[in-house]
């Protein structure tokens, strides 16, 4: 697998939860990463926290790791949470970032590669998620 591009390191700056925290990338800037559970409740009650930190004048980020080699792009699954989709979409809207990257699994070496696009269903057609 070829990375086309780098990892992008950051340091840790402070922790809200267990699944959310402020870091400093390498080029200086901050950023709150939320690294999702589940399809659940939870879920939902971050993409709000998110769009929370957007209307304060932050920056927010849904960070998506497609942990499959042969995956192609991300979707949220309508089909399972159509209200967390939607939530999605909205939290989109209200200027949350999404970033989706792929896990490289070649031991000894585990990591974050490449960008993946972020897509949703527009009837039976698939289109950016952002559009």
């Amino acid at each position: 697998m070829v990375i086309t591009e780098p990892i992008i390191e950051g340091k840790l700056i402070k922790r809200y939860a267990r699944f959310m925290m402020d870091l400093r990338l390498e080029d200086g800037s901050v950023v709150t990463a939320h690294c999702p559970g589940s399809v659940t409740e939870r879920g939902l009650k971050h993409l709000r926290e998110l769009r929370r930190v957007v209307r304060e004048g932050h920056r927010a980020v849904m960070f998506y790791l497609v942990n499959r080699e042969d995956g192609a792009f991300f979707r949220p699954a309508y089909e399972k949470d159509p209200v967390y989709g939607k939530a999605l979409e909205r939290a989109l809207k209200a200027g949350v970032e999404v970033i989706v990257r792929r896990a490289i699994f070649a031991p000894p070496v585990f990591g974050v590669g490449g960008s993946l696009p972020a897509l949703r269903l527009r009837g039976k057609t698939l289109v950016p998620l952002i559009s």
